[in-house]
């Protein structure tokens, strides 16, 4: 029942993070990569850099993930937000 609550907790991260990519102001969407680097490097230091190898994996793979739908989300932003000042100047015409 442990890992449900493990995938539940992943899946609501990255929801939050989706969310918070697609508001108008873009740093809301580095609050999770930097709360999430911040906890891999005290999860780093409590550990003693016993297992540093898998702590550095992780946290590279959780930042790709985050950083990509940063990205991804600013992207489709712009996109959309293009798309509206075409709609606006088309009706100036």
């Amino acid at each position: 029942m442990e890992k449900v609550y493990e995938w539940l907790i992943v899946f609501g991260i990255i929801g939050l993070q989706y969310f918070l990519s697609r508001r108008q102001k873009a740093f809301w969407g580095a609050i999770l990569p930097i709360a999430y680097i911040v906890l891999m490097i005290t999860l780093l230091v409590a550990k003693g850099f016993h297992e540093w190898g898998s702590v550095v994996f992780y946290s590279i793979l959780g930042l790709l993930v985050l950083f990509g739908i940063w990205g991804q989300e600013r992207e489709e932003l712009n996109k959309k937000r293009q798309k509206e000042l075409e709609k606006i100047q088309a009706q100036d015409l």
